[in-house]
């Protein structure tokens, strides 16, 4: 019992004692050195059947192959799996072409590369990652073209001399062949139009781009860029279709004599002056002009207006006859006589007419001074106003604009700042005006000779309709509105606001007055004088309607709203007045579907 109880002890040691590990080799004794299993020589653990090569350890079967040209994994074949597809490069750019045949090798041979998206590889410009170029290329090879980049818009030039037609465009990143950079002509079927006329007659500048000045069979002709007219007047009546006016002051007074062409300062209103030269207007529209007829990009400045004089005999006193003198002063910046011209980017100021006057003469002769329209003067006219600003004009009636029974004004985006008349003192209407996304700022009425008008507008006949129009600080006894007696006004969606002298609409018995979706405000007195009070009704609200800035100038106010303003989203609810961005429409000059100005 004692000895099978001892075995059963031992027998498990000795088995251990004796089990192979393969991470000790076996070592001789007496040398120290290390006993070879002749079947393992290279000691992988790997016998013949399973080691292609026993002298290196890492051949074997199941060993990781390299791409070294040997077999390590024993398989009978050399760097299979290890090897990399490579593909022609034709370019050298470092990317292989799209569609060739690859070759696996375990470097890359001479003239090859490991990328395969090259979409060109005869350009070295062109490969996957290449930067894009704004010139209707791939140059990354993504599948699309200039994405990430800018384009410019280009103008047709068909007649070749260097102006592009404005209605005729492209956007591209390049300039495809036949076009320009700018759009500046006025005719692009023929090389002489436009006309130029540069201040002195002085050459101009060569631009740079090609055809533009110097380049074109007309550049040296009268009206040529290298030879341009000296004065506006010459331009209009040599032209045909347009006049490009360069920048500088022209002292004259021009006549479009019948023209239907445009005449525009290339430069803009604030670098381009026509200045009156003498008395009369400065700009003449008087011969049946149409729409075509335009000017644009001028200050129109400087005008005493036309005028025409009468006189009548009338009984005074016991048995005298007096003699009684009319001068009447039209039009000090811009006369329209039976015509409708366009006017756009225009500022007309500081036309000075004549004020109301009455002088006795002698006992039995009298002299009467009366003038309308500093700004403009309309008769039996029909013009079209554009992004126009009347500034500090002056006269009897109309100080910035008078139009009379037989006229229809339209006018958007235009401005009547720190004008002065006895009546209107920003506009005097007897005939049909139409305004919208429009402003009345700083005018005055001064009731010259008792003709009391509105401080801003006068309705003395005819039909007067604002639609988002702002009217603030216009100061007049009678109003910063007035209408006589045959007088209607369509108010919708406005602001008018403060006046220290009077009230903000006023009105003669008779006068028609319809307000909707308005803020009407900070009157001295009854804020809607005459008129029933239509505050709360009709959608209108009568608070501070919180512009930005309120300064004592057009140039130092801001008469956008503020967002916490009465005004937001308060102008009529249907969609025809809704605002730009389509939201329900703000009231005022910057709101409804044309305030984005």
């Amino acid at each position: 019992m004692r000895r099978s109880l001892l075995l059963s002890i031992l027998l498990p040691a000795i088995l251990v004692a004796c089990e192979p590990n393969d991470k000790d080799k076996p070592v001789d004794t007496d040398t120290g050195d290390t006993v070879v299993d002749e079947g393992d020589p290279d000691g992988d653990g790997f016998y013949a059947d399973e080691d292609c090569n026993q002298d290196d350890a890492t051949i074997h079967d199941g060993a990781t192959e390299l791409c070294d040209g040997i077999d390590q994994d024993c398989d009978g074949e050399l760097d299979n799996g290890a090897m990399t597809d490579f593909y022609p490069d034709g370019d050298g750019d470092g990317a292989g072409g799209v569609g060739t045949s690859p070759v696996a090798a375990c470097a890359a041979p001479d003239g090859y590369a490991e990328n395969a998206g090259d979409c060109d590889d005869a350009n070295p410009d062109i490969r996957p990652g290449a930067p894009e170029a704004c010139d209707g290329i791939d140059n990354d090879c993504d599948g699309d073209v200039d994405e990430g980049t800018s384009v410019s818009t280009w103008y047709a030039d068909t007649d070749s001399d260097g102006y592009g037609d404005p209605d005729d465009s492209i956007d591209e990143c390049i300039a495809p062949e036949g076009y320009v950079s700018n759009s500046m002509d006025c005719d692009d079927s023929s090389y002489l139009e436009p006309v130029h006329v540069a201040e002195g007659g002085m050459s101009l500048p060569d631009t740079g781009e090609t055809g533009v000045w110097t380049d074109t069979a007309f550049a040296s002709l009268p009206g040529g860029a290298s030879n341009p007219l000296g004065s506006i007047q010459e331009g209009i009546d040599l032209a045909n279709v347009c006049v490009h006016v360069h920048e500088g002051e022209y002292v004259e007074n021009i006549d479009f004599n019948g023209k239907n062409i445009l005449v525009v300062g290339v430069d803009g209103a604030s670098a381009t002056t026509i200045s009156a030269s003498g008395a009369g207007s400065v700009v003449t529209f008087a011969s049946g002009e149409t729409a075509r007829a335009e000017l644009r990009g001028f200050t129109v400045t400087g005008g005493a207006g036309v005028v025409s004089s009468s006189s009548s005999s009338e009984a005074c006193g016991y048995r005298d006859t007096c003699t009684v003198y009319t001068d009447t002063y039209r039009g000090g910046g811009i006369l329209i006589d039976g015509a409708g011209p366009t006017l756009a980017d225009l500022i007309v100021r500081d036309n000075m007419l004549l004020p109301y006057s009455f002088t006795e003469l002698s006992s039995t002769e009298y002299l009467y001074v009366y003038s309308m329209g500093g700004g403009a003067y309309v008769t039996d006219g029909t013009p079209i106003i554009m992004d126009t600003m009347f500034l500090e004009n002056s006269a009897d009636e109309g100080g910035g604009l008078y139009l009379d029974a037989t006229s229809v004004v339209s006018a958007e985006h235009t401005v009547f700042a720190q004008n002065a008349a006895s009546s209107g003192g920003g506009v005097a209407s007897y005939g049909t005006l139409g305004m919208g996304a429009s402003a009345f700022a700083f005018n005055d009425s001064t009731g010259a000779g008792g003709n009391y008008g509105g401080a801003a507008l006068t309705v003395a006949a005819g039909t007067s309709t604002l639609t988002n129009v702002t009217l603030y600080a216009n100061v007049g006894a009678a109003g910063s509105v007035s209408l006589s007696s045959s007088g209607t006004l369509n108010l919708t969606n406005s602001i008018a606001v403060t006046n220290s002298a009077g009230a903000i609409l006023d009105g003669d018995i008779g006068a028609v007055l319809t307000v909707t979706y308005s803020d009407v405000f900070d009157g001295a007195g009854n804020d809607w004088g005459s008129f029933t009070d239509g505050t709360g009704s009709s959608g209108n609200i009568g608070q501070d309607p919180l512009f930005v800035t309120t300064g004592s100038t057009w140039t130092t106010s801001d008469l956008n709203l503020r967002p916490t303003s009465p005004g937001i989203d308060s102008a009529n609810p249907a969609a025809a007045y809704n605002d730009v961005d389509g939201s329900r429409g703000n009231m005022g000059a910057y709101g409804g579907p044309e305030g984005g100005w």
